[in-house]
């Protein structure tokens, strides 16, 4: 078993025999990793220690993003500043009034776009931020690569696909500044039956009409966005990094030609894609269409895996556990945009049919 939430990983030999897993591994950009149960959790230590060892009291992420950073935040009793994003790009957008020194920057780099740090830099630079780089799954795609970090950065990255009561889990914060003395530990029993029913039920839902079935009924959440305010601390199993090592192995290549298989489908559509839209490393291709036509559109795509993402901004999730405001940006994006599957699951016979519908509405 590798260790529990806030260890630190064991030397690569002692994970002998497992090639996947070790060059999986060796593609990290620091020896510091700190594994746990799921990126929410790697979150909370992160920000756990940065708070009890440098004094953090805020962080700072953008209004249009996932929830789950709102509940780590929580846990670790850190106060969550929201940011507007640029409506065109996704790309979060400084705040009007200027962070406290030593504050937290959380960059969610959406659906694994890279995000441009421009209208930061100068904070960056100035105020002696910490800066957390939200890599989301890209980590699952062989094709991404991890620049060297900064001394005041930490990387979070998520395994598997997040596919509510059937995904993996799994996740890690990376960073020269994080310290295994300072990290919150715990310790929990064996998960692997647990985990071995989980990565069972996902191989079976990995085609989208299939995880539509259950998707589809009421009262599960399969799926959908929720601010889930209160969540369990466990470790990560050797099954989870292995299923992480094997994505990563078995999708290079697979979602840049799922890409070009949706940007043919949809050639000639009222639709349009994020400036500076990039290929390689997206988890997820994502689209805009006006507030009205994705209402008709997404009850007719649910079940060939396109969704609307967080079809809200997090002051409408998450209420009084963030800062008010005015946020036109993200409200904009939370009511255009849809995000296309590209994973190995993804079919072409998928594509054409979801196509069709695309069609019938927006010709």
């Amino acid at each position: 078993m590798l260790p529990p939430a806030g260890g630190f990983l064991p030397p690569l030999h002692l994970l002998k025999n497992q090639g996947e897993v070790s060059a999986f591994l060796n593609r990290l950009p620091c020896s510091k990793q700190i594994f746990a149960g799921s990126a929410t959790e790697a979150l909370f230590h992160t920000l756990t220690y940065l708070r009890e060892e440098h004094g953090v009291e805020r962080l700072f992420c953008s209004a249009y993003t996932c929830p789950d950073i709102v509940a780590a935040a929580r846990r670790a009793c850190v106060s969550v500043t929201l940011c507007d994003c640029d409506p065109e790009t996704l790309e979060m957008l400084p705040p009007d009034k200027e962070p406290s020194t030593g504050s937290v920057v959380l960059f969610s780099n959406l659906y694994g776009r890279s995000e441009r740090r421009s209208g930061w830099s100068e904070y960056l630079s100035r105020l002696d931020l910490w800066v957390v780089d939200d890599r989301c799954q890209t980590v699952t795609n062989r094709s991404s690569s991890f620049r060297e970090l900064s001394p005041r950065e930490i990387l979070l990255l998520s395994f598997g696909r997040g596919k509510g009561l059937c995904g993996i889990g799994g996740g890690c914060a990376i960073g020269e500044a994080l310290s295994a003395e300072a990290m919150t530990t715990n310790s929990t029993r064996s998960r692997w039956l647990f985990d071995f029913i989980r990565a069972s039920i996902y191989s079976l839902l990995e085609s989208p009409w299939l995880y539509a079935l259950p998707a589809s009924c009421p009262g599960l959440g399969i799926g959908e966005t929720h601010y889930q305010k209160d969540f369990a601390l466990s470790q990560i199993s050797t099954l989870q990094l292995r299923t992480a090592a094997k994505l990563a192995a078995e999708e290079s290549g697979v979602r840049e030609q799922n890409i070009s298989r949706w940007m043919k489908a949809l050639a000639g559509l009222q639709i349009s894609f994020p400036a500076s839209q990039q290929v390689e490393g997206l988890t997820r291709l994502p689209i805009f269409v006006s507030s009205e036509r994705r209402e008709h559109l997404l009850p007719k795509l649910r079940r060939l895996g396109v969704t609307a993402s967080y079809p809200a901004t997090l002051v409408q999730l998450c209420g009084a556990d963030v800062s008010s405001g005015s946020f036109p940006g993200a409200t904009h994006v939370s009511e255009t945009l849809l995000t296309l599957p590209i994973h190995g699951g993804v079919k072409e016979s998928d594509i054409e049919q979801a196509a069709i519908i695309f069609r019938s509405a927006l010709l």
